[in-house]
């Protein structure tokens, strides 16, 4: 039986084994400055690997080797074709596990597969056929709000981030978000800097800072439930 790999939830980062073959990459004295590059240039610094050693990179860091996958052939063989190979783990899975729970994102085996089977109708290739109207209409009703024409400078990140959360939950849930996206995003933004930071450091998340609690609250009284 093919013993399993560790596999990072966030860019489809493989733990390597010591005993096996490992891909080329940076050498291993670099293992800090690689760690504060991947924290703060982690576009160009991927990018920049890639260029550098190929489609398969070893990046070593103070938190041990990661394989780096670029190629779409390699990302499909770990998360689709052999996706039973490899185990979702490490310190990341660890953090997302603290906002997300054990869903699709962090889960593994037969639970995994529960869970991908429930979810799958939502997914079918005729829903999925109906998604475009919703999103052509998403986006015209984007458009009309923000007043694009107008020369006033905008967040694209903050504004795609809103759109992609209202697409989403009415696509999903059939909620219209619209209205509490502002309060939805800062919830998110604190919640993915609080798990950036928890990356580097181990249970920052366990301790009761007042971002800590914002982000772990599962509910405020100004939000309603999707399902109401």
């Amino acid at each position: 039986m093919r013993r399993k790999t560790d596999v990072s939830c966030y860019a489809y980062v493989a733990a390597s084994n010591a005993a096996q073959t490992l891909a080329p990459g940076p050498l291993w004295p670099t293992a800090i400055w690689n760690t504060v590059r991947f924290a703060r240039q982690t576009l160009s610094f991927v990018q920049e690997l890639r260029e550098r050693y190929g489609d398969v990179v070893t990046l070593p860091t103070v938190l041990g080797p990661w394989t780096l996958v670029f190629h779409p052939d390699g990302v499909r063989h770990v998360v689709q074709e052999n996706h039973f190979n490899y185990h979702k783990g490490g310190i990341s899975n660890q953090v997302l596990k603290l906002t997300l729970g054990n869903g699709l994102l962090t889960n593994n085996g037969d639970s995994w597969l529960t869970q991908r089977r429930l979810i799958q109708p939502a997914f079918h290739r005729s829903r999925i056929a109906g998604f475009g109207q919703l999103m052509t209409e998403s986006v015209a009703s984007w458009i009309e709000e923000v007043n694009i024409d107008s020369r006033e400078p905008l967040d694209l990140f903050q504004q795609m981030s809103g759109l992609t959360l209202t697409i989403v939950c009415k696509a999903l849930f059939g909620a219209d978000m619209l209205l509490y996206k502002q309060h939805v995003f800062q919830a998110l933004s604190t919640a993915i800097r609080l798990e950036a930071q928890s990356f580097y450091v181990p249970g920052l998340l366990s301790l009761p800072t007042p971002s800590a609690v914002t982000c772990m609250r599962r509910e405020t009284p100004s939000t309603p439930s999707l399902t109401s």
